[in-house]
């Protein structure tokens, strides 16, 4: 009976986090975004569920490099700036500045 009394209670508990790890994982979906350039992104920070900025994949030099910008959640996309660099990163730290490197 006392094995009964500890295991009662992590069961519980064991099926109470189940049931929410599995509500919240469906609350999450990814719907399929276009962009305004035939890129792939190559990185992607928002500063809230709105504003966003993403750079794009490039491997030369010579490629132009794009600077993506969203105020919509990424419903949709427009080029903030464009140029003949290669982009890795992006890191926004307000709903107007973003940096890139």
């Amino acid at each position: 009976m006392k094995t009964f009394k500890k295991i009662f209670p992590l069961s519980i508990l064991f099926a109470s986090a189940l049931i929410l790890f599995s509500s919240i994982n469906s609350m999450s979906q990814w719907i399929q975004q276009q962009i305004p350039v035939n890129r792939l992104i190559q990185d992607l920070s928002f500063t809230d569920e709105n504003f966003g900025w993403a750079t794009t994949v490039n491997t030369e030099p010579t490629d132009t490099g794009y600077i993506l910008f969203s105020s919509n959640g990424g419903t949709a996309w427009f080029i903030q700036h464009q140029g003949n660099y290669v982009l890795y990163h992006i890191n926004a730290i307000s709903n107007q500045v973003a940096f890139a490197g």
